[in-house]
């Protein structure tokens, strides 16, 4: 979300200057966009995520996350959505929609498949690295937590978590707060590009931040 700033003089020139969206690599042409909510059958068959999301669903081990989300607020109902998420190179992000409408995000760690000649699959962590992996989804929700308690800038608020490695859901976890919004990929993407007045605004509020946590 962009608030209102002002700006000097001479940059007002360089309002009307539209920023077009790069044109994409032709590898990337048939792909989703791994920045968005995207339906798991779209994502591409060799990635280690797709495998565990559907395993996950198979073995039912989703059921521990909702009830761990559920004892977080006095056992209110609520289910995992596997309709639409968004992936990385080692985490997958996933809705959890309670009774009353309001909306988390779980953010699930997921390992690499096991590879064989017929099975090649590409992202998840390695186990030999896990406490690496570990160590550093303590770090940002230490960070997190910290930045949200002595500043104004926007982060999500954590609510609980599982670092071990034998968690009832099969994998490392952090249930955090869902922020709605758009991503600035997807204003450009959107609009096929953005303005020399939505670049100094979003400046404006990059400098905003970065002063706080300067100081922290």
């Amino acid at each position: 979300m962009m608030n209102s700033a002002s700006f000097e003089p001479k940059f007002t020139k360089y309002r009307e200057v539209f920023y077009p969206l790069p044109t994409l690599p032709e590898f990337l042409h048939d792909h989703p966009r791994f920045g968005s909510w995207t339906p798991p059958a779209r994502l591409p068959d060799e990635w280690a995520m797709k495998h565990f999301i559907y395993k996950l669903i198979k073995d039912e081990k989703f059921k521990f996350l909702e009830a761990h989300a559920s004892s977080l607020r006095r056992k209110l109902p609520c289910q995992a959505l596997f309709d639409q998420i968004i992936a990385g190179g080692k985490h997958v992000l996933t809705k959890i929609k309670f009774e009353d409408g309001i909306e988390w995000v779980a953010r699930l760690m997921f390992p690499q498949c096991e590879q064989n000649e017929s099975h090649e699959c590409k992202g998840g962590f390695q186990y030999d690295k896990l406490d690496d992996c570990l160590a550093g989804m303590e770090s940002e929700i230490a960070t997190l937590q910290y930045v949200g308690t002595m500043t104004s800038v926007p982060v999500p608020k954590v609510f609980g978590y599982d670092l071990t490695r034998d968690s009832d859901v099969g994998c490392p976890y952090i249930l955090m707060e869902m922020i709605p919004g758009e991503s600035l990929a997807q204003r450009i993407e959107r609009q096929g590009g953005i303005s020399g007045w939505e670049v100094q605004q979003i400046l404006a509020q990059m400098a905003a931040h970065v002063a706080q946590i300067s100081k922290l």
